[in-house]
């Protein structure tokens, strides 16, 4: 009897010295992996993307990662975004600036990586909406006062030095005596004219792909809104048109305009993507002042508001459905 109680005492302790040791082994084994990716990846981005596929572009330059001091600094952090997918984040807090001067300092940004589009976005700034003899002519087209006022002030104490300097990149770029190689190089007019080589020659069925493709890869709004442009005139003249939301149109809203609930769904995107739609943000400061609604814009509202209170209420709800699918890609 004594002996079984023995044998059973040192049971217990055999058994209870082999649980610890699996335990220090666990530890130890989570500790060693915690260290390891401490080590090689302190921080994990929450911009970058799931899934892409596609190899990210390391910024691992001083001067590029010295640069990038925009509103959402922990995008950096682990310096593997995609260089386009920085281009983008960049141009969005350029165009959410309020001001000529802060905007200069966002393209500042920028030309670490698009020199040539930094300089021809400033030249712009300074030739076309910062003219002050073209501001003050708009009250002649019923522009309100506050609207007048109010680009005078986004304007008003604009850095000149910073321009000049920014302006000056476009020398790195001696332009061709060839046209078709100067709309080629050109940082506006070149991926419209891609866009629309690539539109032309597939067939319709498959402009939503192409489209979706498009609307993730344009890294400015001037290129959305060339889109919306390109969609409207080959709708009037009868010509190729999208089929982004046929299905829909047909199923469910056959009397919305499928056209216009497109090009709202694209704008919508287009603010979502590359931000400047909020009262005073450069975006809807350009677009609100040049009449692209047809209209000068109502005071505090935003290029989204103006949609909403332009769009019939059927062609909204069908370029909402539209907006999702382009969100997630969807066909």
């Amino acid at each position: 009897m004594k002996f079984h109680k023995r044998k059973s005492w040192l049971f217990a302790i055999a058994f209870a010295f082999i649980l610890l040791a699996m335990l220090a082994f666990i530890f130890s084994n989570h500790h060693d992996k915690a260290l390891t990716a401490s080590v090689e990846s302190p921080h994990k981005s929450v911009f970058e993307p799931e899934d892409s596929g596609a190899e990210p572009v390391l910024i691992n330059s001083h001067r590029h990662n010295h640069a990038l001091t925009t509103d959402n600094p922990e995008a950096w952090d682990d310096n593997s975004l995609p260089e386009g997918e920085i281009v983008r984040l960049l141009v969005t807090a350029a165009n959410n600036a309020t001001s000529a001067t802060d905007y200069l300092h966002k393209l500042e940004e920028l030309s670490a990586f698009r020199p040539r589009l930094a300089a021809y976005l400033a030249r712009m700034l300074e030739e076309d909406f910062c003219e002050e003899k073209r501001i003050n002519v708009l009250p002649r087209f019923g522009a309100p006062a506050s609207l007048v006022s109010g680009r005078l002030a986004w304007c008003a104490n604009l850095d000149q030095t910073l321009l000049n300097r920014l302006k000056s990149l476009e020398d790195d770029f001696p332009e061709s005596d060839d046209w078709i190689e100067r709309m080629a190089a050109d940082p506006i007019r070149g991926p419209y004219m891609e866009m629309e080589h690539l539109l032309e020659s597939i067939p319709e069925e498959k402009t939503t792909e192409m489209v979706h493709k498009l609307a993730h890869e344009l890294e400015i709004p001037e290129h959305l809104l060339e889109l919306v442009t390109w969609n409207n005139l080959n709708s009037e003249i009868g010509s190729k048109k999208l089929d982004l939301g046929l299905d829909l149109w047909s199923q469910k809203y056959r009397l919305a305009d499928l056209t216009r609930a497109q090009n709202v769904a694209i704008q919508l995107f287009m603010c979502e993507r590359t931000g400047g739609c909020a009262p005073g943000q450069y975006t809807r400061t350009v677009l609100c002042t040049n009449m692209w609604y047809g209209a000068y814009c109502p005071d505090g509202t935003s290029i989204q508001d103006v949609l909403y209170m332009t769009t019939p209420p059927i062609d909204w709800e069908l370029a909402q459905e539209i907006l999702w699918r382009l969100r997630h890609r969807k066909p």
